[in-house]
């Protein structure tokens, strides 16, 4: 149960970190954690976001939906960018998205990648 609350929280800070920059690193305990919560509450988030839109506006506005899917994208994309900090790599690598097939692949693997420590530019302090 305390597994489940360190990814809550995990998940919770991703989201309140959103006004600092994507400065810092994640490990890959934090960001794991806050991906499976992301897989887990954005459908349900998105539920009841269109069935308030349906129930207020009769479904005419799409506010609700568009700025939902615009904070979730911006918190996955800082969570990446301080995972690809982690293992000392730029966060210019999620350019590599773009690439069909190959691209996903390889920042998959830097996701999966240990901690690096050692000569790590973008922390001072980082933890395995």
């Amino acid at each position: 149960m305390k597994t489940i609350s360190t990814m809550l929280s995990y998940y919770l800070a991703s989201y309140t970190s959103l006004s600092r920059s994507q400065q810092g690193c994640a490990n890959r305990t934090q960001f794991w954690g806050f991906f499976l919560f992301n897989i887990i509450l954005t459908p349900i988030w998105f539920m009841l976001v269109v069935v308030m839109e349906l129930a207020i506006a009769q479904g005419k506005e799409i506010f609700g939906t568009l700025a939902t899917s615009c904070y979730i994208f911006i918190a996955t994309l800082n969570a990446t960018v301080r995972r690809l900090h982690d293992v000392n790599k730029s966060g210019k690598l999620l350019w590599l998205t773009i690439v069909p097939v190959v691209g996903p692949l390889v920042i998959l693997y830097f996701l999966c990648k240990p901690t690096v420590a050692e000569d790590n530019e973008y922390a001072l302090n980082v933890e395995s």
